[in-house]
């Protein structure tokens, strides 16, 4: 299943982002309800790839959060992701359908009247987010077990 679309993180580093936001998108946003629709979307269309997966949420985040543009979703899963064009059209249709659906009204409005961050902010973002997928990565390689080399003596 794909991770939590990190909000308290964004919360935490980035408070900016979060004051013009409406508290029903932000609720959305890191609902289990999103992670599970996400995470269905990918099975759907053959990502297995944790990595991407998480990537695919946090973009979808992106939209929610009035960062990325909704009819930019698909573009930017191809070219950031590696999506063929009819993969990235296909999610971001599903997520257009099972995730944006529900809140269309405030993201509208949100659209409407949301000034999008500097850019130096959005880069700042980006690597803050590369950075954690790093972090994440060298964990999971850290975490292998190595052979158990111990043994009891038996009586």
């Amino acid at each position: 299943m794909a991770e939590n679309f990190d909000i308290k993180n964004i919360k935490n580093n980035y408070p900016e982002i979060l004051k013009v936001i409406p508290e029903e998108i932000i609720d959305l946003a890191s609902s289990e309800e999103t992670q599970n629709s996400v995470a269905d979307m990918c099975t759907e269309n053959s990502i297995e790839k944790e990595g991407d997966v998480e990537k695919i949420a946090y973009y979808i985040g992106l939209s929610l959060l009035g960062e990325l543009p909704l009819d930019e979703l698909s573009k930017k899963l191809e070219s950031k992701i590696g999506l063929d064009r009819e993969v990235a059209e296909k999610i971001a249709t599903e997520a257009n359908q099972l995730i944006f659906e529900k809140v269309r009204t405030s993201l509208d409005d949100l659209y409407k009247n949301y000034e999008r961050l500097d850019p130096e902010i959005e880069a700042e973002i980006d690597q803050f987010v590369e950075e954690q997928e790093e972090t994440k990565e060298s964990t999971r390689e850290d975490q292998i077990p190595s052979k158990d080399t111990y043994r009891e003596p038996v009586e």
